[in-house]
């Protein structure tokens, strides 16, 4: 049996110990970790926090902020936001175009590939091949229903005729009435 380290009485393991055996006796355990305790209590209250730098501007963050807190007012918070948004931007734009089909549409990434599959690289209304460009989700502005994909000029087309079928039908009608008659041979003035 082992002798403890402070008062020489026999040191037995205590109820549920597991591992070697211990240094001290109970009551020399007790007080050890007692006395331990009291002077880590004392050192955190007496110490002075550690002064922060905002990791935008470098000036002090103010003790007031969170302890976690790595900017020193709410607009460094707002530029530091922004910045890694940016940077996530830029590093991932297929990922950033997936979470914003998914917020604004509702849309998972499997049901935006089969949209993309089915459209085919092309725009649901005019069918230019759209290589390299993302095409515009379509969607109707009261329900919120997707529609389909389409290029940046037919859904900017719909939305000007306010999505109502009677303005692009009387547009079509005009375009073909005039068409004939007002030619660069036989202009308007």
């Amino acid at each position: 049996m082992r002798l403890c380290v402070d008062c020489d009485k026999p040191a037995r393991p205590r109820v549920g110990q597991r591992g070697p055996h211990p240094k001290r006796c109970q009551e020399c355990h007790d007080r050890y970790h007692a006395d331990r305790l009291a002077t880590v209590k004392q050192r955190v209250r007496t110490s002075p926090p550690m002064p922060r730098s905002c990791c935008i501007c470098g000036t002090e963050v103010p003790p007031s902020r969170s302890k976690r807190a790595a900017t020193c007012s709410p607009e460094c918070q707002k530029t530091r936001i922004l910045r890694y948004s940016r940077s996530y931007y830029k590093a991932n734009p297929d990922a950033w175009r997936l979470s914003h089909v998914a917020r604004r549409y509702g849309l998972s990434a499997e049901e935006y590939a089969r949209l993309v599959d089915t459209a085919g690289d092309r725009c649901a209304i005019c069918r230019e091949p759209q290589q390299g460009k993302s095409l515009a989700v379509d969607h109707h502005h009261d329900t919120g229903v997707v529609r389909g994909l389409l290029c940046q000029n037919c859904n900017i087309m719909i939305g000007m005729a306010r999505e109502n079928p009677e303005i692009l039908r009387q547009g079509a009608e005009y375009l073909i009435s005039t068409a004939e008659r007002y030619t660069r041979e036989n202009p308007i003035c």
